[in-house]
């Protein structure tokens, strides 16, 4: 059986997935946060948590870029 955080964990990953493949530019962390907010998928969430989900992207072969200026 899965736990509810396993659940809420994958429903971010699959909307994270959706907002990078539609960017038309680069997204910054509060950017991306913001946009899970708005589609009601979190309600808070640290920074470190975004990061380990897009480093999970990564892991499983998406070319998802960090940079430090704004595109």
């Amino acid at each position: 059986m899965h736990s509810p955080a396993r659940h809420e964990q994958l429903l971010r990953i699959f909307h994270l997935i959706d907002l990078l493949l539609a960017a038309r530019r680069g997204l910054s962390v509060s950017e991306i946060k913001d946009a899970l907010r708005e589609r009601g998928v979190i309600d808070d969430m640290s920074d470190r948590n975004l990061r380990r989900d897009i480093a999970f992207l990564t892991t499983c072969g998406y070319d998802v870029r960090e940079s430090t200026t704004r595109a």
